[in-house]
């Protein structure tokens, strides 16, 4: 998977610090397993766009929806960057 945009949302109401993955590919249920081994998933399927979160305790949480393009990480107002690259290099090694 290639991530074509990372960018900072400004303005958010969840967080302070929140980033969106600008994915290559539609997200499917495979990536959204793939990324629940990070942390801790809730896959909401019962709407007409499901949505998912994963909860990486202390570091992140991902959230985002089926047949959409984007994954969104919401970080602690303390963070370390560090977490953020092992997250892109995460993505990028999904087939």
């Amino acid at each position: 998977m290639k991530i074509l945009q990372f960018e900072k949302v400004d303005n958010c109401l969840d967080a302070k610090n929140v980033y969106d993955f600008v994915l290559d590919s539609i997200i499917d249920e495979n990536f959204i397993n793939y990324l629940a081994k990070l942390g801790k998933l809730t896959y909401i399927h019962i709407f007409e766009n499901p949505f998912f979160r994963i909860i990486c305790r202390g570091k992140y949480t991902l959230r985002g929806s089926l047949n959409n393009q984007i994954v969104r990480c919401l970080l602690p107002d303390e963070f370390e960057m560090n977490d953020v690259e092992e997250l892109k290099k995460y993505i990028l090694n999904y087939d």
